[in-house]
């Protein structure tokens, strides 16, 4: 396990709730294995995780991701979300396959739509050039995920918000 998992690891299991964690479990139909938490809990762990605990490269980030992609509870995909939008700065054009890896793989509406808001979008926002030939491709997918993610990028656009591309989509 990476160095960098292994102690924000510890802190979940810390906070681990066997009884929430079978509730979450089964709202999310027994796909997924949870430590058992509340979002609040987890959110001020791990916020104060990533302030402690910088990363210094995209790379970095990206074999993190990965990583706590693989493991089985949920919350560590949570904390890989945060941890990509907290590093935004990192980011560049090539980060979009990063988060195609996400959307993916472990698919769920869950993490596809927290992915939009805190990484997609505004992606498109640092990389609009990238816009359509990447949300096109999405969204003419197979994978369903993709297809979502396609059309929600722009969630947070409010009043910016291309309806034609959306319409089109």
């Amino acid at each position: 396990m990476h160095p960098y998992i292994k102690l924000i690891a510890e802190e979940l299991l810390n906070l681990a709730d066997t009884e929430r964690a079978v509730g979450a479990k089964a709202y999310m139909k027994n796909q997924f294995d949870f430590f058992g938490m509340t979002m609040a809990a987890r959110r001020q762990v791990c916020k104060e995780y990533m302030k402690l605990h910088h990363l210094q490269k995209q790379t970095d980030l990206e074999v993190i991701v990965k990583e706590l992609w693989m493991l089985p509870q949920r919350e560590f995909q949570y904390f890989g979300i945060e941890l990509m939008a907290f590093h935004k700065k990192l980011w560049q054009a090539s980060i979009i396959h990063l988060f195609e890896f996400c959307i993916i793989n472990k698919s769920w509406w869950d993490t596809v739509d927290f992915l939009a808001s805190k990484c997609t979008g505004k992606y498109f926002l640092l990389f609009p050039e990238q816009i359509i030939p990447i949300t096109g491709n999405w969204n003419l997918s197979d994978n369903i995920w993709l297809q979502r993610s396609s059309l929600l990028f722009q969630k947070a656009y409010k009043k910016a918000t291309d309806t034609q591309l959306l319409s089109a989509y």
